[in-house]
């Protein structure tokens, strides 16, 4: 009896205390309404340094984070330049210098006109048109499929109107693919980006065999296409001709022979009878 009183004392005590820790934060964020947020606020979100980028729309990605971390803790635009500039180093900070020494000393910018201004620099149009041209002429040749697909999705950035739907990104993916994957990859009719993307993949790793002196090379099966062929649809031009010549004949020449006569389809039994001594 005495343990379950105890035991109710404790849990009163513990909800006694877990009520005034929550007052006294309510009262604590009241009390710093106003004060603005502090660098070990903004530091608490985890952003990312900045000092270059190989790609253009690395810089821009670090931008876009930044000020979704930026919004999240709530910063005005004053502090979001001075803790976006704050993580700038090496070139991107010297670009920053640069950039605030050419302007009058009580020169305020607004975080639209730095957004505008790093992407300048950063993110410059002439290089995304070429990167957009890079993209516009991306084949896959000889390349695995993966390393096409990461070179795909890195370029498509830069045209996203090429991309903008399912559809417009599969044909854009097929057009830079090599003949027999594009041949294999229309016979399997795939309906999403990613299953044509996993379709792929399973094509390339079910016709790479393994050559004697240990590389590997792409195979090609043409069971599915034999399937799919409709026989003696385009038949041969010289056919008509050729039926014309041989009508009735029982002997055939050399003459014969060059002439093409064997293209004329005859019965599996008489193929044997198609063997000539050459001497």
């Amino acid at each position: 009896m005495r343990s379950m009183e105890e035991d109710r004392r404790r849990y009163q005590e513990s909800q006694s205390k877990n009520m005034q820790d929550f007052f006294t934060h309510v009262i604590n964020d009241r009390g710093n309404e106003g004060k603005g947020v502090t660098l070990s606020d903004f530091q608490n979100a985890r952003p990312l340094p900045f000092t270059s980028a190989p790609e253009p729309m690395d810089a821009e990605d670090w931008l876009m984070d930044t000020e979704r971390k930026l919004k999240t803790v709530g910063c005005n635009d004053e502090e979001k330049i001075r803790y976006t500039t704050y993580l700038l180093s090496g070139p991107a900070a010297s670009w920053w210098e640069n950039l605030v020494a050419v302007h009058p000393p009580d020169k305020v910018f607004t975080w639209e006109e730095f957004k505008k201004k790093f992407r300048d620099a950063h993110v410059p149009d002439s290089v995304v048109e070429l990167k957009k041209r890079e993209f516009e002429e991306l084949r896959q040749n000889t390349a695995p499929i993966m390393q096409y697909v990461r070179d795909f999705n890195r370029l498509a950035r830069y045209a996203p109107e090429d991309v903008d739907t399912e559809e417009k990104r599969k044909k854009r993916f097929m057009k830079g693919m090599n003949p027999y994957m594009k041949m294999q990859l229309r016979l399997a009719r795939t309906a999403e980006f990613q299953e044509l993307i996993d379709s792929a993949i399973t094509f390339e790793d079910d016709y790479r065999q393994v050559q004697e002196d240990g590389g590997k090379r792409m195979c090609g099966d043409y069971r599915n296409l034999n399937n799919v062929t409709i026989k003696n649809k385009y038949p041969l031009p010289r056919i008509q001709d050729l039926f014309y010549q041989v009508q009735g004949a029982g002997v055939f020449s050399k003459i014969d022979l060059r002439s093409g006569y064997h293209q004329i389809k005859i019965k599996k039994e008489d193929v044997p009878k198609t063997a000539f001594v050459s001497r």
